[in-house]
């Protein structure tokens, strides 16, 4: 059993040292070494050998120099030194010349004799044979450990067929789309690297070659960068009061709010901010994670509002934040007491778009990004979700189509 895990363990040494080759133009990548049971043998024997020869040049010293303790200094440095590739790819044979360098430090030859310390040699190369498998067992089991928790999984039953029922859409704003995917970037970066290496199969071949428990430790994901941008999809409940519409007010004025003395009048672009950071937080591009196309998709997390959007500087709070769904064949409006989030989206109710939320949609199709209008209680506004660059590995359409928008209600603040 402990054989055969050894030899698992070596055999994708030669797809390692392949990947390393090809990234490095050493050979075409049309050279292809398939993983064999043969050249797991094959790894097992060449590792082996080195141990071999080190051990070789150990006891021949023993045998012919009265004071080898220099020349086992010296050749077990070697094998360190001038071999670089045997730290990367063969450091059982490093390890085994270190633990040999030690012991010749603590065990004084000439007084001991030279057959305690040749039975020691051998010890020592049966411990750094086991330091390396020790390693690489509970690596390997960490791997499948973290694979079961983070799986490949499809997302094909989550969306429609078709990234929007509407005609393409180009934002006039295009700085506030590149804000949103810089911030996607600056977030899901890291998460999106660690969930890579942990499923690309190159990758893991390099890794967990024998040097992965001892040299390679730090090429390998962490368990913190798995969970970094992690959270818990936990509904948040909205303050409520939704605001009806006021009458022969203009769409384009929303009133200040008599709690900040305010002048008369809220520009809408000051609402921009609010609604940007909105669609932040319910992207969550941190919780992207992997994604290698729609069907295999790593450590993804729906997307949700986590928190209530603060407009307080402007003396208003958010009273509903509702999500106008545009991927289906007739919009809808996803109704619930909580804050949108696309978990819960299969068993909430729908309505109807009422009539200033039909138009505000057809003006962010139109290019706008945010629609305001007065309300006899407040404000409403909706405001566009669109697809940035990242979007597009699971979305179909174009980037800047509208995905879908919030239709938000805004009291004065007491």
């Amino acid at each position: 059993m402990t054989l055969g895990r050894l030899e698992a363990f070596l055999r994708i040494e030669v797809q390692g040292v392949q990947q390393f080759g090809t990234e490095h133009h050493w050979f075409p990548e049309s050279c292809h070494i398939p993983p064999s049971r043969t050249r797991g043998h094959a790894m097992l024997y060449v590792s082996l050998f080195g141990s071999c020869v080190l051990q070789v040049v150990i006891c021949r010293a023993l045998l012919q120099r009265e004071k080898p303790g220099w020349y086992i200094f010296w050749s077990s440095l070697a094998a360190i030194i001038l071999p670089q590739c045997l730290l990367s790819f063969f450091p059982v044979v490093a390890i085994q010349a270190v633990f040999a360098i030690i012991a010749l430090v603590f065990l004084d030859v000439p007084r001991h004799g030279k057959r305690l310390y040749l039975a020691g040699t051998f010890v020592v190369m049966i411990a750094a044979w086991a330091v390396v498998l020790f390693y690489a067992v509970e690596k390997q089991n960490w791997y499948a450990d973290a694979r079961g928790r983070f799986p490949l999984e499809s997302l094909a039953d989550r969306l429609p067929p078709s990234a929007s029922r509407y005609a393409p859409s180009k934002p006039d704003d295009e700085k506030r789309l590149e804000n949103l995917e810089s911030d996607a970037l600056l977030h899901s970066f890291q998460r999106e690297y660690a969930l890579r290496q942990l499923h690309e199969n190159q990758v893991n071949l390099f890794v967990n070659s024998p040097g992965f428990g001892v040299m390679r430790v730090s090429l390998g994901p962490s368990l913190e960068s798995l969970e970094k941008w992690h959270r818990t999809d936990t509904p948040v409940t909205m303050p409520g009061v939704l605001a009806s519409p006021a009458r022969g007010q203009s769409p384009e004025v929303i009133p200040a709010s008599p709690a900040r003395g305010q002048s008369p009048e809220v520009i809408p672009a000051d609402l921009d901010e609010l609604h940007f950071w909105g669609v932040v937080d319910f992207v969550h591009s941190g919780g992207f994670g992997y994604i290698r196309d729609r069907g295999h998709v790593a450590g993804f997390e729906p997307h949700g509002m986590s928190r209530i959007p603060d407009p307080s500087r402007l003396g208003w709070t958010v009273g509903t934040v509702e999500l106008i769904g545009l991927l289906r064949e007739t919009p809808v409006v996803y109704v619930s007491p909580n804050l949108p989030r696309m978990s819960e989206l299969r068993a909430a109710p729908t309505r109807p778009l009422d009539p200033f939320e039909t138009n505000g949609v057809a003006a962010l199709i139109a290019g706008k990004d945010i629609v305001t209008e007065p309300t006899e209680s407040g404000a409403r506004m909706v405001g566009s979700i669109r697809a940035a660059k990242q979007c597009l590995a699971c979305h179909e359409g174009s980037r800047g189509d509208l995905l879908g928008a919030f239709s938000y209600s805004l009291n004065p603040a007491r």
